[in-house]
């Protein structure tokens, strides 16, 4: 990424980068395709000492950014996924730390302890969310008394089978509701499922009515829609930055490759054809991190512009960053569609990446939305 980083930031970035090569490089995630989690639970663990579930929670409940921009560090900290695509649950964490420090530490404090610690993962159910209209949320969610009862479907949710807790977005009544369940609550069950990202894992979760208590209530009941649409923008900027993460290592591989290539006693990289195709994709990577690093700005500064440049964002790193990995697998020419060569894991993540929190269509759709809004208020 391009923001001009302070020394902590830069230590943060060295160090998190340090950690993923000693920790989880390609060939030993290679070894790791049939662990359950995708990785152990001390690298998890040991990630959490650096920080990586602490830049979106306060001071005053345990954690902290070293910029005081926590969204910024934690693009940081993404970029760095992206460039090893490492494993784990970067982007659900951090969005449920951030939920249940905003909804007040002490109300969930010991699964918040646990999150930041990486001694229990969390994941994000979002069965309803902003660029949806409310018949066609996922999940539901029903006031009985002093209860909520939660029925529904959604997948994929990323580490469903390891995760100790769940915050569920489900539609109510008059707007959305949002609650955090243990894993073990009664009528919620998970199933694996295959994914395309080597290390990472996914699940789908089904809500068969599990009566949930009023203390597993995260923010007001059919008020939730601010909170969400933060949450949403978080996730967006996380995994924006961790595709372009992902754009660099694999235009970087590329570009190794053409000049280090030979046939007909010439250098790939010296065809008229690639160098067009390199000029294309070294512009969609500039665009990439330019827009990447506005999305983190604006959300860390809350502009006006910030709900309208995260859409911008994850919907054109969406689009361009698939692009970009399926060119570079194409200039690579048959190795590049062979399991053994590395190329592999990072077009898998920029395709993952994708889709998770709103594809480029539903951001689009967003946005559009948004903008109808303003000509309607004007």
């Amino acid at each position: 990424m391009w923001h001009s980083l302070t020394s902590d930031q830069q230590l943060l970035q060295d160090s998190t980068a340090r950690f993923l090569g000693d920790r989880v490089p390609l060939d030993h995630q290679r070894k790791d395709r049939d662990n359950p989690a995708g990785f152990d639970p001390d690298y998890w663990t040991g990630g959490a000492e650096l920080g990586w579930m602490m830049p979106l929670v306060s001071e005053e409940a345990g954690g902290g950014s070293v910029s005081g921009r926590g969204i910024v560090d934690l693009a940081v900290i993404a970029h760095e996924f992206g460039k090893h695509a490492a494993p784990g649950p970067l982007v659900d964490c951090n969005v449920v730390a951030s939920a249940l420090c905003e909804d007040g530490a002490r109300v969930h404090a010991g699964a918040l302890g646990d999150i930041m610690s990486g001694a229990a993962i969390a994941s994000c159910c979002l069965g309803a969310a902003p660029w949806q209209k409310p018949a066609e949320a996922s999940i539901s969610v029903t006031r009985d008394g002093g209860d909520y009862i939660i029925n529904g479907s959604l997948r994929p949710v990323e580490s469903a089978k390891q995760a100790a807790f769940f915050l569920v977005t489900g539609q109510s009544e008059g707007g959305l509701t949002q609650l955090l369940l243990p894993a073990s609550m009664p009528g919620l069950e998970v199933k694996g499922l295959k994914a395309i990202d080597v290390s990472r894992r996914f699940g789908a979760v089904s809500f068969d009515n599990v009566r949930a208590p009023a203390s597993a209530l995260v923010g007001g009941f059919a008020k939730a829609g601010d909170q969400v649409v933060k949450q949403v923008q978080n996730a967006a900027v996380i995994l924006s930055a961790e595709s372009v993460g992902a754009m660099d290592a694999a235009f970087d591989m590329t570009m190794e490759w053409a000049f280090e290539r030979y046939t007909f006693g010439r250098a790939l990289a010296s065809y008229q054809a690639l160098k067009h195709r390199f000029a294309d994709m070294k512009s969609w990577l500039e665009a990439s991190h330019a827009v990447s690093d506005a999305a983190a700005d604006a959300v860390a500064d809350q502009t006006s512009l910030a709900a309208e440049t995260v859409c911008t964002a994850k919907s054109y790193i969406g689009e361009q960053g698939v692009e970009l990995a399926q060119d570079c697998v194409q200039i690579h020419g048959g190795i590049g569609v062979t399991y053994e060569h590395d190329l592999h894991f990072f077009l898998r993540r920029v395709t993952l990446n994708r889709l998770l929190f709103g594809t480029p269509g539903d951001h689009r759709r967003w946005l559009a939305a948004m903008q109808i809004a303003k000509e309607h208020a004007a």
